[in-house]
């Protein structure tokens, strides 16, 4: 319930009662002033006698005149699924907040605002794997397998989301987030490695190399010297023991060869 008084605009007889929406019904007599689809009187809320409406954002306009009540860069009428008043506005996450209150909707951690546009601009909401719900409702926006929660990269919506690869294109939203060739799915369901990292046992070779050209173990930094070596180096033994071929210039713990070096100093010993 909101007070009359507050809608008219001011304490004035002799002025004209706002009109918000401009639809010709002043505020006090409209029960959606601000044409959104959110009746005034769930948007008001009761404050003390119906006078001191609810400014969810705190930008000085109360919820029942903001057309955008979260500031979340999504008009309230677009956050209602439902055009008739007086029923009560969504509330994906069920956290008793309304979506049109709710900067992050469906509690992902990701703001509604950038999951529901693209970096190009433009009105049209986001749906990235075009199942019917939007980004900004969709706990898994680009049907990976991962939840979006936990591609988010921290857990609040007040910053940006990850985006693993620095390509532009949050890891929410992509299949591949630190763009290794091992799908993100493949990593968390097959080789139990990190999506968002192109190695994950930092042991020198890439989790894409392991899996696909080493066939080792990418989870394990130890089994990383197979890869330390380019295609075709030998190790040769005798008295003129030596390690022929250069080391990969990607890997970068050299410390690895530290056990083939004392190796081949040994042998070199017994030949004196």
């Amino acid at each position: 319930m909101i007070a009359d008084a507050i809608e008219a605009g001011d304490d004035d007889l002799q002025t004209t009662p706002v009109d918000t929406d401009e639809d010709g019904t002043p505020d006090y007599l409209d029960e959606d002033a601000d044409e959104d689809t959110i009746s005034d009187m769930e948007e008001g809320s009761v404050g003390t006698l119906g006078e001191d409406p609810v400014d969810s954002d705190e930008d000085g306009t109360p919820d029942y005149l903001d057309s955008d009540t979260d500031d979340d860069g999504l008009p309230d009428a677009d956050e209602v699924s439902d055009e008739d008043v007086n029923t009560l506005a969504d509330d994906t996450d069920e956290d008793g907040v309304p979506d049109y209150r709710d900067p992050d909707s469906d509690n992902d951690t990701i703001s509604d605002g950038d999951e529901a546009f693209s970096d190009e601009g433009g009105d049209e909401k986001v749906d990235t794997d075009e199942d019917g719900i939007p980004d900004y409702l969709d706990e898994d926006s680009d049907n990976d397998g991962i939840l979006d929660l936990d591609e988010a990269g921290d857990s609040t919506w007040r910053t940006p989301p990850a985006d693993s690869d620095d390509d532009g294109i949050p890891d929410f939203r992509e299949l591949d987030s630190d763009d290794d060739g091992l799908s993100d799915a493949d990593e968390v369901e097959k080789h139990n490695t990190d999506p968002t990292k192109i190695d994950t046992d930092g042991g020198g070779a890439t989790d894409f190399e392991e899996v696909n050209d080493h066939k080792t173990d990418p989870t394990d930094a130890a089994d990383d010297f197979y890869g330390q070596f380019e295609e075709g180096a030998v190790i040769s033994g005798g008295c003129a023991c030596s390690v022929q071929g250069e080391p990969d210039a990607r890997a970068p713990l050299r410390w690895l060869w530290i056990p083939m070096v004392l190796w081949v100093r040994r042998r070199g010993a017994r030949c004196t």
